[in-house]
């Protein structure tokens, strides 16, 4: 029986908030925004990380919507 932990993925992608920033042509501040406001989920591993999923999920998501950044909680 293989251990847990040999199982986890090889093909997980994280993202930087600057390499977020990027992808979305938005500042780095709006992803903070977003990911404060909890509707871009991230993880603190010395840094703030943003799995390629959860970055997937929040375009479906939010996609053909107007995106308020003076107010992301209300996406």
């Amino acid at each position: 029986m293989q251990n847990s932990t040999q199982n986890i993925s090889t093909d997980i992608k994280l993202y930087s908030v600057k390499e977020v920033a990027s992808l979305l042509s938005i500042s780095k501040n709006r992803v903070y925004d977003l990911i404060y406001a909890n509707r871009i989920p991230a993880m603190d591993l010395g840094g703030l990380k943003v799995r390629h999923e959860a970055l997937a999920d929040f375009l479906k998501n939010t996609e053909g919507y107007e995106v308020d950044f003076n107010h992301p909680e209300n996406l």
